[in-house]
Parts: C-alpha cells; structure tokens; sequence
C-alpha cells in the first residue's frame, strides 16, 4: 500500500489517528527509499509532501556555489521558480534562511510579515502564496536543500502542520541522502569500469603498435576527435574488435 492508497483525499492524509499516522509515515519511507535515483526521488519527496498538510506547492531547493537559490524539484516549476527568482533577487527570503541557519522557518500571513519585503512583495504581486514553512533537510551536518511547502491561504501552517511537517522533511532528508549515495556509486563504478576500458585498449595498441602509454592515449584521442565518438566508445571498439587505425607516420 502507497501512502496515496490510505485515504481517498491525499490533500487530508490520515494523521488524526496515530496507527494512521505512523502506517502512513512508515508506507511513505518506503516509497522514498524504494525510488532510484536521486532526481527521481526529488520528484516523489515534492508529490508526497503536498499530501502532509494538503499544501498548493512543494518543492525543494538548494543553494549553488554563490549561496544563490536553485531548483530541484516541485510540484508546479513555473510558480517555484518565480518563488526562487523572488529569493533571488530580494537576497532574503525563508528557503535561504531555512538552508543557511539549518533550521525551521515559517511565514504564517505574507501580507504582515516583515522579515523580507523585497521577496515578500514579489511574492503577493506574482503569485497566489501567503504562507510558506520550510525545513532544512539536514543528515548529520549536511543539508540536501530545503523543503518549502506553500499555501494560498494564511495561517496554514500551525503546530500540527508543523510536526508533521517535521517528521515528512526527516524521511525526505534520508531518502534523499541515500540517493545521493547510491547515485555517486553508481558514477564511481561507471568511471571504475571505463577506466579500466581505456587502459585495456591502451595495452592493445602499444603491444599492436609498438608505441608508449602516451603514444598510445593520443592514437585514442585523434580517433575520438576524427569520429566524433566519446574516448570511451572508442576504447570500446578497441577491446572488443582490436581494430585501430594505425598511426600517422
């Protein structure tokens, strides 16, 4: 059973009952754990999130190497990006606080909140938002962005929103952490295995050609150049026909 199979209106998931409410967490950890891939499971953190509070818009957002707000993943990108080009612009804004200080940050009424007015302006002029809560989706000391859910109405984020919201961003910040993992090992062993290529081939040409190592890698290069043809396709080729053109004299 998904978390969406526990009731019938995922805008109000069953969290009145405690046995409801931990089936459904637990269902939901699942599913995130069960998602390959890291841009794949940004999507699916995003989609569950809307059913914690029944919010208009999640997404998740990070911060580039300039400490800018960046995309990832939401659940309507033309709004999240106006919200994060606001941020970027205004400098300010809860995301950015939430991602900087590691912390919880919630704007109940946009309309008298004066943290970021700049950001808040954009905001009430563009879009329909009037609350946001974000939560920094922290494992050990390393944040994997900020969850930022958004309302069309004030107020919408209470203290029940909030701890719930809280134990949703702790299963997203895991999930996601392990995807990332799983997705640099993946990346390790794909080098792993065309270096490994590319040596093979290396050793087939300068026993073929009577050539050194760096004779041999530029044969590949000229090759991957002429073809048009990544140097590891190339290597490929090598090891698995040993056919290469011989050298220009």
């Amino acid at each position: 059973m998904t978390p969406e199979e526990l009731t019938d209106d995922p805008s109000t998931a069953p969290f009145d009952d405690p046995l409801d409410a931990a089936q459904w967490f637990s269902n939901t950890a699942r599913v995130l754990t069960e998602t390959r891939g890291r841009e794949a499971t940004l999507q699916r953190v995003v989609e569950l999130a809307r059913d914690v509070v029944g919010v208009d818009l999640a997404a998740v957002v990070t911060l580039d190497r300039e400490n800018r707000p960046t995309l990832l993943a939401a659940t309507d990108d033309c709004v999240a990006e106006k919200i994060v080009h606001a941020q970027r612009v205004a400098g300010a804004g809860p995301t950015w606080e939430a991602l900087l200080g590691n912390k919880t940050v919630v704007a109940d009424d946009l309309t008298l909140d004066q943290r970021w007015p700049v950001y808040r302006d954009a905001l009430l002029a563009d879009t329909e938002v009037r609350s946001v809560m974000t939560f920094c989706l922290l494992v050990g000391d390393r944040p994997h962005g900020a969850l930022a859910l958004y309302s069309k109405h004030p107020n919408a984020f209470g203290e029940r929103e909030q701890r719930l919201g809280a134990i949703y961003a702790d299963h997203a910040a895991f999930a996601l952490s392990e995807a990332s993992e799983a997705d640099h090992a993946a990346n390790l062993q794909t080098a792993l295995s065309t270096s490994r290529t590319i040596g093979a081939a290396l050793g087939i040409l300068m026993e073929r050609h009577h050539v050194t190592a760096d004779e041999a890698f530029a044969m590949l290069r000229r090759e991957s150049q002429h073809s048009n043809r990544k140097l590891s396709d190339v290597a490929e080729t090598v090891v698995q026909t040993g056919e290469f053109p011989p050298p220009a004299s």
